[in-house]
């Protein structure tokens, strides 16, 4: 049977990036925010400009929370694998 290896080192790594994706995330939100209200109403309006930058605005908002619902379950994750794999190890150790 192959032994499995989880690198918790590398996946918390990887991990410990998506918070701060999240905080670029909601400052590209903010400038859409500034932008669109910057422009002058008539060009907002033509071509449906204001609409567009609220769809990407929100498309923006959806990806921010699916990121920061993946470092929640990442961190889970690595939290219920290392104490299983204590867990194991301190069993197996009573066997031998």
């Amino acid at each position: 049977m192959p032994k499995i290896y989880v690198n918790f080192k590398e996946v918390r790594k990887a991990n410990y990036v998506l918070p701060s994706l999240s905080i670029k995330i909601k400052a590209i939100q903010k400038q859409i925010d500034r932008v669109k209200s910057e422009m002058p109403e008539d060009i907002r309006r033509s071509y449906q400009i204001g609409q567009r930058l609220e769809q990407i605005r929100s498309s923006i908002g959806t990806v921010e929370a699916r990121l920061d619902q993946l470092h929640e379950t990442a961190n889970y994750c690595m939290e219920q694998y290392e104490a299983a794999e204590y867990e194991i190890s301190r069993n197996a150790k009573a066997f031998l």
